[in-house]
């Protein structure tokens, strides 16, 4: 049982700091990926273009709210567990504040149609020549910036033993309807 000052101390730690332990946490479950501190930093402009062709600046899907950039090398068998994992944990109406970058190579358009029909609700763009990789810092695939409006507040980036670890990190990002401090 917790004592009434130490159950006061955990009321009173802010949403954001549980959410980016989690992020951290789950980070250290990478598997090659150390768990590091995180510094915000503002969303970089980043040119994507979008599944139907158009070009797509990633400050443009900058939200009010939680948002995620997820970034997959589709032929990579990391990226593939975890949108198989996104599939699985049924977004539904909170898959509008997830956008979803592919390398670009040979099988991307086909991955593009596949997960497009899969993920419904998610915006889906290429990363045409790794423009936008080095400006979201994204070291490693597959990686997950969650954002707030026009800030990257963490990211999680690495191997993923279990995507399942992530699991709660994502749906508690997504369901927080906080604006942007």
């Amino acid at each position: 049982m917790l004592m009434p000052s130490c159950s006061l101390a955990l009321r009173s730690v802010s949403r954001r700091r549980v959410l980016a332990s989690l992020a951290l946490v789950a980070g250290a479950c990478l598997a090659g990926t150390p768990a590091s501190a995180f510094e915000r930093r503002p969303l970089p402009s980043a040119a994507l273009i979008r599944a139907d062709g158009t070009p797509l600046d990633v400050v443009a899907m900058a939200r009010d709210e939680a948002w995620l950039i997820i970034y997959v090398d589709p032929d990579a068998p990391a990226s593939a567990r975890l949108l198989q994992a996104l599939v699985d944990w049924s977004l539904e109406a909170r898959a509008v504040r997830v956008l979803l970058v592919m390398t670009e190579g040979p099988t991307t358009a086909a991955a593009v149609t596949a997960w497009q029909d899969k993920l419904g609700g998610v915006t889906l763009a290429v990363d045409q020549r790794g423009q936008a990789r080095r400006p979201l810092g994204v070291r490693a695939v597959p990686t997950i910036l969650g954002a707030r409006g026009a800030w990257i507040e963490w990211q999680v980036a690495g191997v993923l033993n279990d995507p399942e670890m992530l699991r709660q990190v994502v749906i508690s990002w997504l369901a927080d309807d906080r604006p942007p401090a």
